[in-house]
């Protein structure tokens, strides 16, 4: 599973933030009575010493288990979470005038890894469960990315060695 960029999402969210202050401070004033009426009304502006902020979260799951034709469970359970919090304080002028404003990124990443295994697996289940893993990989790849119809390709086309391994099943989750 491939997580976020970290220096592009707050690239991202810096300039997003910083747009939405620019046209906040540059929006026109709100119109009159007897103003022409085939215009929009216009936003009210943002005061300019008002903190803004943006946010963003991210959040991966995905459950694997596998049980083979002897009984063995393997359970591989992976989350991954991402959040991002960008906020530009008021601004204001230092004593030579300087125009001052403060602005604070926080972002966090974290990735929890989970297998259990109850059995003794042989050699030819192992090999049955690292080729299911290879294929879980690829299609979590396409499902987290959000190409979802190559997930649901992938999921389609899924080999499983019915001699060693009795049931799989993977869930894939994702919010944001």
């Amino acid at each position: 599973m491939d997580g976020i960029d970290a220096n592009g999402l707050v690239a991202t969210a810096l300039k997003a933030a910083l747009n939405y202050r620019f046209r906040a401070e540059t929006e026109a004033p709100r119109r009159s009575e007897g103003d022409d009426d085939s215009r929009p009304p216009a936003r009210e502006a943002v005061p300019a010493d008002a903190e803004q902020r943006l946010r963003y979260e991210r959040s991966e799951k995905s459950v694997l288990r596998i049980r083979t034709q002897e009984g063995d469970v393997v359970a591989l359970k992976i989350r991954a979470g991402e959040s991002l919090k960008v906020s530009v304080g008021a601004e204001g002028d230092d004593d030579d005038g300087v125009t001052i404003a403060e602005t604070r990124v926080v972002a966090r990443s974290s990735t929890r890894v989970s297998l259990k295994v109850k059995g003794d697996l042989n050699e030819a289940e192992l090999a049955a469960i690292r080729d299911v893993f290879a294929q879980a990989t690829a299609l979590a790849e396409d499902f987290f990315s959000g190409d979802y119809a190559a997930a649901f390709e992938t999921a389609s086309a899924l080999a499983i060695d019915g001699d060693q391994l009795a049931r799989v099943s993977l869930r894939l989750k994702v919010r944001e």
